[in-house]
């Protein structure tokens, strides 16, 4: 349906990363639900991934069901990068994203982020460096600027196409305003005008597949990037696709599909098998008070008992705002999302 580079892809809906959330049992529970092609994992410091850092290993650990897959990497330093990038592509991964969008102080700091904005020509000097260094596809995932009086996209994205980046995906909203406001379709519309070939894909409050349609039909851009609507509802990339498709909204899942998503992953930590028994779930049918546990990476358990028929409500402190919207703040594991 469309191409990155030599990689070819069956779908234009891509899962964004999103530091704590798009971890390996997340994104096993997105493919299996339907609809996600290319998904990306969290943020991984190029540095640690050199070091062999535990944690930068877990964060881009994978298995055959998980394909394909990009990592998305942070840094300033050109030669990590570069080998950071030549060692995911011996490992076997599909792509490497340059984080360019992260807006979190520490990782300005270092000049990486958002911060990358900020210096055109020696961030492509650094994307130019992976490039030739690698034949799997290198992307870069921005925004719109540091700031409403500096929307530098248009002139970097033209500048990483003409060092050899392979896609560019745009969040509509600049580093000071964080994940405030609402996204800014017309500026993702102008980073699609700024190149010639590459596609772009747009970012940023797709929360439904309505919301997608209208991303692609007013920017222009070749695809959509989802990160907090997935876990919204981890259905989105199915639903999604079928509207495009046919134009027509598919039904909500059923609560045994919802319930039969979530089973295999009552495992997690913070559950237990008394949390859901054999014997609760039945045809179908759930025993009357039963106890579907969602958990947060705390362990904290963030679902209230629910019956057939019952909308699944989050419990109290769970990170959650009223009515079951996660806040910023929350950090929900895959089992949370997928009943959330």
């Amino acid at each position: 349906m469309m191409r990155i580079g030599a990689l070819e892809l069956r779908s234009n809906l891509f899962l964004s990363p999103l530091a704590g959330y798009t971890n390996l049992p997340f994104r096993l529970t997105l493919r299996e639900v339907g609809g996600l092609d290319l998904a990306t994992t969290d943020l991984v410091n190029a540095r640690s991934l050199l070091e062999r850092n535990a944690k930068a290993f877990k964060l881009i650990e994978t298995r055959s069901a998980d394909r394909p897959l990009a990592v998305q990497l942070f840094g300033s330093v050109p030669e990590e990068m570069r080998d950071a990038a030549a060692y995911l592509e011996t490992a076997g991964y599909s792509a490497v994203d340059i984080n360019m969008g992260c807006p979190v102080r520490k990782v300005c700091r270092v000049g990486g982020g958002s911060a990358m904005m900020t210096e055109l020509a020696a961030t492509a000097a650094l994307v130019k460096g992976m490039v030739n260094a690698v034949k799997i596809p290198i992307t870069a995932k921005m925004r719109l600027g540091w700031d409403d009086e500096n929307l530098t996209a248009p002139d970097l994205a033209r500048a990483l196409e003409d060092v050899g980046v392979a896609a560019i995906f745009v969040h509509g909203r600049t580093r000071e305003q964080g994940f405030g406001g609402t996204v800014n379709l017309p500026g993702i519309r102008a980073v699609v005008a700024a190149v010639r070939s590459i596609p772009v894909i747009g970012n940023g409050d797709v929360i439904s597949p309505e919301a997608a349609k209208l991303m692609l039909e007013q920017t222009g851009c070749a695809g959509v990037s989802i990160g907090r609507g997935a876990f919204y509802n981890p259905w989105i990339f199915r639903h999604t696709r079928q509207y495009l498709e046919t134009g027509e909204l598919p039904p909500e899942p059923a609560f045994e599909e919802r319930v039969r998503v979530m089973r295999p992953r009552a495992g997690f930590r913070g559950a237990s098998a008394r949390d859901v028994p054999p014997s609760g779930v039945n045809g179908g049918s759930v025993r009357r008070g039963a106890r579907l546990p969602a958990v947060s990476q705390s362990g904290a358990v963030v679902c209230e008992a629910i019956r057939p028929g019952q909308r699944i409500q989050p419990a109290r402190g769970a990170g959650f705002e009223p009515g079951g919207v996660p806040r910023n703040s929350g950090r929900l594991s895959p089992l949370a999302a997928a009943i959330s």
